[in-house]
């Protein structure tokens, strides 16, 4: 399903969220949006709402819908659209244009790393790791020992390696830097969003092994 579009509101405070849970449960949203709207998803955090819909038309139907929800609950609420910019990597204004352009794609980029990195340094936390799997526990080992000699800092588990980054761009070096230190020692190299693992992990009160670090790896 399509969920490039997302309707946001906030509840007010005196307003019990799980009601509203409740009341969508029983309803499955019917008679708020019809049967040509019943797959969107909804999220409910606190007080704060999120229904996904995969068109600005659904997300506008949405919108007027749940704000006829909300007089019918004697609630003031107020709808916010926002749109997913895959090159901003974020949620943005629904009428915001995105990217064409190289120079903007770039720029946009450019945006996105630097909020990565300014996440890491704020939190001590990094969003990007480098997973290294090798082929035995002894190559594991001496290419664990190797690379913190080399000055890259890892998390060794049994036969793989873990390396913080601080951004997309740095996980990507660090990918080919590892590739030319390991050689045939490392059958797979490669760099991954660590974002709803690393919350997960946070979740469930296991510790973050890059908080270890004296710091992430940072490529200027």
């Amino acid at each position: 399903m399509n969920d490039d579009f997302r309707v946001h509101f906030t509840l007010p405070k005196h307003a019990n969220p799980k009601d509203l849970q409740q009341s969508f449960q029983d309803t499955g949203l019917t008679h708020l949006l019809g049967e040509q709207l019943q797959h969107i998803a909804v999220s409910i955090d606190g007080n704060e709402v999120f229904l996904y819909a995969g068109s600005d038309e659904d997300a506008e139907q949405v919108a007027a819908a749940v704000t006829a929800f909300g007089k019918e609950s004697g609630w003031t609420i107020t709808p916010e659209i926002r749109r997913w910019h895959p090159d901003a990597e974020d949620w943005e204004d629904v009428n915001a244009a995105e990217p064409t352009t190289p120079s903007e794609v770039a720029a946009e980029h450019a945006k996105v790393i630097a909020a990565e990195r300014a996440e890491t340094a704020k939190y001590g936390l990094t969003e990007w790791e480098v997973r290294v799997q090798c082929d035995s526990h002894a190559d594991c080992v001496s290419l664990a020992a190797t690379l913190r000699s080399e000055g890259i800092p890892n998390v060794r588990r049994s036969r793989y390696l873990l390396i913080g980054a601080t951004d997309e761009d740095t996980g990507a070096q660090l990918v080919e830097r590892v590739k030319g230190i390991a050689g045939v020692t490392a059958a797979r190299v490669e760099s991954t969003l660590r974002g709803v693992e690393m919350a997960a992990a946070e979740e469930k009160g296991r510790a973050n092994p890059f908080r270890l670090f004296t710091g992430p790896v940072f490529f200027a």
